[in-house]
């Protein structure tokens, strides 16, 4: 929280720490609030504890408790996601038609999809890579083996990698604005 305080953009399992603090928090005060139990000292410091209701509806609304920022974090970020998985599919079933088309089984090691440095690629016995129209992407240890990405393709995993870096910037958007929240509070919440 020192940190946000600062000006620091924190990283989502701070997040999940911080929202548990607060509930716990929140749950104590709760407890002496309602509780018959003669504890003066314990409750004045239990019913001076602050209550950050807002920060933690906003936590549990960004961050899944397995600490990933969710798709409906914000409008944009889930439109990106959505369009990533529709880009994804169409990719996967381009490669399955190009894997499964009677005029390319020779050129095939394997017929799978696969990945190479975030694109899309399949592989190709080496003796027909320049009979396949694709970038070579990578080369398996023994040499007998290309894995290509399909000109037909090319277009595609452009799209998805520009929606990857636009994801990327909206989760940090996201992050920061979480963290200027927590910030602004942070001298408050630490006490």
């Amino acid at each position: 929280m020192t940190r946000a305080g600062l000006g620091a953009v924190l990283m989502p399992d701070e997040f999940l720490a911080i929202r548990s603090t607060l509930y716990a928090a929140r749950r104590l005060k709760k407890f002496f609030q309602e509780t018959a139990l003669e504890l003066p000292r314990l409750r004045d410091l239990a019913l001076g504890i602050s209550m950050f209701q807002k920060i933690e509806d906003k936590i549990e609304g960004a961050i899944s408790e397995q600490g990933a920022v969710r798709d409906d974090a914000s409008v944009e970020l889930m439109r990106i996601r959505r369009d990533l998985k529709s880009f994804q599919g169409q990719i996967k079933d381009r490669l399955e038609g190009i894997l499964k088309h009677p005029d390319y089984q020779k050129f095939f090691q394997e017929s799978l999809v696969t990945m190479r440095g975030d694109r899309y690629v399949i592989p190709v016995k080496q003796a027909y890579r320049h009979a396949f129209p694709g970038i070579v992407h990578d080369q398996s240890a023994s040499g007998a083996t290309v894995f290509i990405e399909p000109m037909a393709i090319v277009k595609i995993n452009n799209d998805i990698k520009q929606l990857q870096l636009s994801e990327k910037q909206e989760v940090e958007r996201i992050l920061r604005v979480l963290s200027q929240l927590i910030g602004a509070d942070s001298e408050d919440i630490i006490q």
